[in-house]
């Protein structure tokens, strides 16, 4: 991985595909100058995967919309299943708010995001 930074040992209870495609779809997004969905995808990314308040399976399932998000946002902008995407959005939004460390995750860095669906 070239964009997302992992603290501590927690890699070995991630799921490295779902790491794998939106460290990709950080560096696609980054190359065609959308460096504010990059900058969110990584910001979000390591503030799930680095976050000591939740648990692996938590950290698993936002890893996996995060991964649906990110190669939907890096696909050419006819192709995405932008529909779809806004309802994964508001899933992992959930999930977060759920969590009181990531709470206000969604609101900072989800936006950005979501802009390349609309």
């Amino acid at each position: 991985m070239n964009n997302i930074i992992i603290q501590g040992s927690t890699i070995g209870i991630l799921n490295t595909g779902y790491l794998g495609a939106v460290d990709g779809a950080i560096t696609i997004l980054g190359e065609a100058g959308k460096s504010d969905a990059a900058e969110a995808l990584q910001g979000l990314t390591e503030a799930v995967t680095n976050s000591a308040d939740v648990d692996s399976q938590f950290k698993n399932e936002a890893l996996e919309l995060l991964s649906l998000l990110a190669a939907e946002a890096s696909a050419p902008q006819d192709r995405r299943r932008s529909k779809a995407m806004l309802a994964i959005a508001e899933k992992l939004s959930s999930l977060l708010q759920g969590a009181a460390a990531l709470s206000d995750l969604s609101a900072r860095w989800l936006p950005p995001i979501m802009c390349l669906f609309q």
